[in-house]
């Protein structure tokens, strides 16, 4: 019974320096894009890395009121719109993105094509890991908070963008 519990005690020991030493690679490798699937113009889904989607152009830095914190930020990134003609097939008619805690949200092409909604890759200059919302966020920068008809939007503020789908 000795040999057993002390077994138990080893392999538990393994095991928990194996996991702690695999998070760090998992996290880093989490924090470098999205993964993007369905209705893509080259028709198969993967893994699309925040250098990638910023070299669809990156927008000049846009202050910002961030609604939940109540404070200005500086945000660039790439256009929606830009991203999606990018990745997207033309008869693409909304997105869903998943952050890292399932929140979903959908976005329309209505929505993408009247509104400038920012699909955010730095914050104050700095690119965005998880624990500053990253990697990717989206951002409706011309909102105006003080608009009641506006005050939909702010729900379509996610963060922590880990799954994007193109879909019809």
């Amino acid at each position: 019974m000795m040999k057993i519990m002390g077994n138990v005690r080893i392999i538990w020991f393994l095991v928990f320096f194996l996991l702690l030493g695999l998070l760090p690679v998992v996290s880093m490798a989490d924090h470098a894009g999205v993964r993007i699937a369905g209705n893509l113009i080259d028709g198969s889904g993967r893994f699309v890395s925040v250098e990638e989607i910023e070299k669809l152009g990156i927008t000049p830095s846009l202050k910002v009121l961030e609604p939940y914190e109540k404070k200005d930020y500086h945000f660039s990134g790439v256009w929606l719109d830009e991203f999606i003609r990018a990745y997207g097939k033309a008869d693409t008619l909304k997105l869903e993105l998943v952050a890292i805690d399932d929140y979903t949200i959908t976005i329309s092409r209505a929505d993408w094509t009247e509104n400038r909604i920012l699909l955010v890759t730095k914050t104050n200059g700095k690119h965005i890991d998880f624990q500053s919302k990253g990697p990717v966020r989206i951002v409706y920068p011309f909102y105006n908070p003080s608009n009641v008809d506006e005050m939909e939007k702010i729900q379509q503020w996610i963060w922590m963008i880990t799954d994007i789908t193109f879909l019809k």
